[in-house]
């Protein structure tokens, strides 16, 4: 079976989904040889708890793991809906309680008239209409994979590598939360010890629960006004803090994508005065030689003789 998430494709990324108790959960396509019943298992012995036994699967001995110990969830009865999926290469299978469908992801995003806009603002007549061209999706992929094979401790990383990473995560959060008590104070809410104690634990979870919807809409604003209500504080500026952290953040973007553009725009910029000058360079004609280069020669140089050496032979030597 073919890699279909290999990147350079033109056809879509294929996912096989399936729920381990009640949550839907994908793996690509191109990993999965075919999906079957759940046969007999036979137990091994002092085996870990997510191995859940041996299968035998037309004359061939496989391993089965259980996505569900894997999850580190409680194990379930088998029902008529649970599945096997034999991954590639018949190295193990994993035991799912239900095999949902075969998805089609779309590896670009096509946006209509973006091509349009790219030929106006950066004169290119070779802009691509996907929201990320497949050249540069070509070029990042390598970075990210490498990016997250760091930070999963798989292959050229340093446990610093996640070090960093949890500290960047953790300035990030105090960076934010100071931002947060700063326009608090200049809204002229007092800022205590309990108070602050109180916010920083409730904003996290307020925080946690307005990931589930795309920029928190509702969420945060319904969550820190009851959190500054229980708090003993007036609600509103708990509102007043969610709608100043957005202009914030719409700010930040915005000043992202300028510089984003001022530099992609500067790029290619210089890739166009690169390929001109290369042009020119080939188009120009050669430089001519003069014909008078070099030393100048008299006549009487050349029909005047000097002296001869001795033991030099002379023309009138080798004519007699």
């Amino acid at each position: 079976m073919d890699d279909v998430s290999k990147p350079g494709e033109d056809h879509d990324q294929r996912f096989l989904t399936f729920k381990s108790d009640g949550r839907l959960y994908a793996v690509p396509a191109a990993s999965v040889t075919e999906v079957v019943r759940l046969p007999p298992i036979a137990r091994v012995p002092q085996a870990p708890r997510s191995l859940m036994g041996l299968a035998n699967l037309r004359g061939s001995v496989l391993p089965v793991a259980s996505v569900r110990a894997l999850l580190g969830r409680d194990e379930a009865i088998a029902t008529h809906a649970s599945r096997l999926i034999v991954l590639d290469g018949r190295a193990v299978a994993l035991a799912v309680d239900e095999v949902s469908s075969l998805v089609r992801v779309a590896r670009h995003i096509y946006v209509p008239g973006l091509a349009w806009l790219r030929r106006r603002i950066w004169k290119n007549p070779d802009a691509s209409p996907y929201a990320l061209a497949p050249k540069r999706f070509d070029a990042w992929y390598a970075a990210a994979k490498a990016v997250d094979s760091k930070v999963l401790l798989q292959s050229g990383a340093r446990r610093r590598d996640r070090t960093l990473g949890i500290l960047s995560i953790i300035t990030s959060r105090m960076t934010s939360m100071t931002l947060s008590l700063l326009i608090l104070h200049a809204v002229g809410e007092p800022i205590t010890v309990r108070f602050v104690a109180g916010y920083t634990v409730g904003s996290f979870l307020i925080y946690m629960l307005s990931t589930l919807v795309p920029m928190g809409l509702g969420i945060s604003e319904g969550g820190n006004y009851e959190l500054f209500r229980a708090l003993g504080e007036n609600p509103a500026r708990g509102v007043t803090l969610v709608l100043a952290r957005r202009v914030t953040q719409i700010v930040y973007a915005a000043i992202g994508l300028v510089l984003m553009t001022a530099s992609e725009t500067v790029q290619r910029a210089r890739e166009r005065h690169r390929t001109r000058s290369a042009a020119s360079d080939l188009l120009a004609p050669p430089a001519a030689t003069p014909l008078d280069a070099g030393p100048r020669m008299s006549a009487s140089s050349v029909a005047t003789p000097g002296p001869a050496t001795p033991g030099t032979p002379t023309a009138s030597s080798l004519t007699g």
